[in-house]
């Protein structure tokens, strides 16, 4: 089965006189992050003229030794319900399994070849709904022979311990993810760091995979993160927080001010530190940290300068992660997987995640003409004061000139898909069958694209669209910050 990829847009305009892109590099502002499909060494020929696999992207083989891998929704099939999940036969939620990358720059990949390196693992299928598609996403830690968490530099990136291997599935463009994370880590300074690759467990092809570094990782260093230990008093500087409504981490539920402003069934989440370092005393050490940001956001002063929230976020952050959300309709941000760190500095930053449903792509049909935002616990909030908006606004306009022109965007998906080249097709080989409408996940039913050109035109025609309906209306979020009678009679009686 062959897809055809979509044409390339060779020459890219200026789009500023401060940032110039050219494909490869931004002359004025060069850029921090690496983008494999810029970045990484052009493809190159291969000699052999058989069918030996081939490929010109990193390729990851994992050997179970004919065990399944525990993770998966257990659905009863006259219900839809999930009734729970696969372990292993003594109830185990995750197996040790033998893992080769072959990641070697500037040459094709065979499985034949000898790998870059490997390693022991252990392995779990993750996640929520997506439990329960036919390609997985799996969790994958790097372990020593004696079980000890290992730090690997998988395909480049820096090194840790625990991956998330995420196979795109609902996104039948295959790039959401990637594309998301990179420009969101021009934009907000980091976001997590991935790269593509080709994946075989226990010989059989399973397609493009994505390889991303988890915001969840451990003890998060420097490079990650601005969150660290003091090694020598065993104290820490900053600590994670995770809202969601299900979750696999030590402290639940965190006792914090504003519980109130929780949707229902959701948490708010310690994740770092974790383990042996979480003791009662830490946690209530971090709710009450975290309660002091959310009694000046909600106080008659939230918005003064030194009495308000301004003292405990970085405001541009906050604004710049509204905005990437906003123009992605990523409907889950702000409501699940929604991350708050607390850094060297002391003020509070976010870190995008999961894009897998954005622009359209949501499973129910959420729109693409009105703001997500204003309704969002803690940001609804930070949006009734001026200076917020403003931010949010001005850096919205300023974006459009450069990562978020539709210029870069368009470009940025042709080059993408460029560079993956055959292995779409290998890909869709075998799961071009998910766009049968047996197969359909969104509803209505017509939401569903029947092929890779469709799911591309659907995400680019998506994508200009939203984009020109927040040009012509994100100066309506000044409505949200409007002086009303409450608001001056709070201000007079301060």
């Amino acid at each position: 089965m062959k897809y055809k990829i979509i044409g390339i847009v060779l020459a890219i305009c200026l789009v500023t006189a401060s940032v110039i892109y050219d494909g490869r590099t931004t002359a004025a502002q060069p850029r921090e992050r690496y983008h494999q499909h810029l970045d990484a060494p052009k493809p190159v020929a291969c000699k052999h003229t058989d069918d030996t696999f081939c490929s010109h992207l990193p390729v990851i083989e994992i050997n179970t030794d004919g065990q399944i891998i525990p993770g998966r929704s257990i659905v009863d099939p006259k219900t839809d319900k999930v009734l729970g999940h696969v372990t292993t036969p003594d109830g185990g939620t995750e197996i040790t399994a033998h893992l080769s990358s072959f990641q070697e720059d500037g040459v094709n990949h065979h499985l034949t070849d000898k790998p870059t390196f490997s390693s022991d693992i252990l392995i779990h299928v993750r996640g929520a709904s997506s439990r329960r598609f036919d390609k997985s996403n799996y969790a994958v830690d790097f372990i020593t022979d004696k079980g000890k968490n290992k730090n690997v530099s998988l395909l480049g990136m820096d090194p840790h311990y625990k991956w998330a291997f995420h196979g795109p599935y609902l996104d039948k463009t295959l790039i959401r993810n990637y594309m998301w994370y990179n420009i969101g880590a021009e934009m907000m300074g980091y976001a997590p760091n991935c790269r593509f690759f080709e994946l075989f467990i226990n010989g059989e092809d399973l397609g493009l995979y994505l390889a991303t570094e988890k915001i969840t990782n451990g003890q998060i260093d420097g490079s990650r993160i601005d969150i660290k230990k003091n090694a020598k008093q065993n104290t820490f500087t900053g600590y994670l927080l995770k809202y969601d409504n299900q979750d696999e981490v030590p402290v639940k539920n965190l006792d914090n001010f504003s519980t109130y402003a929780r949707f229902p069934g959701n948490y708010l989440s310690v994740v770092y530190p974790n383990g042996k370092h979480m003791t009662p005393e830490l946690a209530n050490s971090i709710s009450l940290d975290f309660s002091k940001f959310e009694k000046a956001l909600f106080s008659y002063d939230y918005d003064d300068e030194s009495l308000g929230y301004r003292s405990y976020i970085d405001v541009d952050n906050f604004a710049k992660y509204v905005i990437i959300n906003e123009i992605t309709c990523n409907y889950d941000a702000g409501n699940r997987s929604t991350y708050f760190y607390k850094t060297m500095n002391g003020q509070f930053k976010t870190c995008i995640w999961d894009f897998d449903a954005c622009c359209g792509n949501y499973l129910r049909d959420t729109g693409d003409e009105s703001f997500y935002f204003t309704n969002r616990p803690w940001f609804a909030r930070l949006l009734q004061d001026e200076y917020f908006t403003d931010s949010v606004v001005s850096t919205y306009h300023a974006l459009r000139k450069t990562y978020l022109s539709d210029e870069y965007l368009m470009n940025y998906i042709d080059e993408t898909l460029a560079y993956l080249g055959p292995a779409i097709d290998r890909n869709w080989e075998k799961w071009g069958y998910t766009f049968d409408q047996s197969k359909d996940l969104l509803r209505p039913t017509e939401r569903n694209v029947r092929s890779f050109d469709e799911a591309i035109a659907q995400y680019k025609g998506f994508l200009l669209k939203r984009g020109k309906w927040l040009d012509e209306n994100i100066d309506a979020l000044y409505q949200y910050s409007a002086k009303s009678a409450i608001k001056n009679i709070n201000e007079h009686t301060r």
